[in-house]
């Protein structure tokens, strides 16, 4: 399941809360032993790995806000071209978003 950005918006704890019940629920059932982490360190580890979060939507959603049929995408997968989603206003517009939130939750900074 991949939620769209209005999804992921709207319901990120919810997300992540069902994520976790879902997780713990399948550690439960295959037996671990271990310490099953508890959702603070979930919330903790997406913050320590927030830059993966960065990285995909600067190079992967991208994707999503370009016409592949448009471009030569060999080309631009060789860094011959530049990234057009990045004169898109609606993935500038995400990018504002994202980027804020990413600041205000202290990974910029």
């Amino acid at each position: 399941m991949i939620p769209t950005q209005e999804v992921k918006d709207k319901h990120r704890s919810e997300l992540i809360y069902m994520y976790y019940q879902q997780y713990t629920d399948l550690l439960e059932r295959l037996g671990y032993v271990g310490k099953i982490p508890s959702l603070l360190d979930l919330q903790i580890e997406l913050l320590r790995y927030a830059g993966l979060e960065i990285f995909h939507y600067a190079m992967f959603s991208s994707f999503r806000y370009m016409d592949q049929t448009a471009i030569d995408i060999e080309a631009y997968l060789k860094g011959e071209l530049e990234n057009p989603a990045f004169n898109n206003p609606e993935f500038k517009k995400l990018m504002h978003i994202e980027l804020t939130r990413f600041l205000h939750q202290g990974t910029l900074s």
